[in-house]
């Protein structure tokens, strides 16, 4: 897991690998307030999308769905 060393807080792991991603680009000395974790998350879904992902895999992937959860012998899933 990226970021192994880090403990999940109150809300999970996303609080801390958001805050490690805003001290890698301190370190960079990127400055633009419009780059976030968030922002590599939306274009990684953008990118499974444009590449026809399915819908359900991409869920699972992004943590949209417990990824234990997700049956992927449905028939949703075979067929795509």
């Amino acid at each position: 897991m990226p970021f192994s060393h880090r403990k999940p807080g109150k809300n999970g792991y996303s609080k801390n690998i958001s805050c490690r991603h805003g001290d890698s680009l301190n370190l960079l000395k990127v400055s633009d307030k419009h780059k976030v974790f968030h922002s590599l998350r939306h274009t990684f879904i953008t990118r499974l999308t444009q590449m026809n992902v399915h819908p359900v895999m991409l869920m699972a992937l992004v943590g949209l769905y417990e990824q234990a959860k997700v049956d992927f012998s449905s028939p949703h899933v075979v067929n795509y």
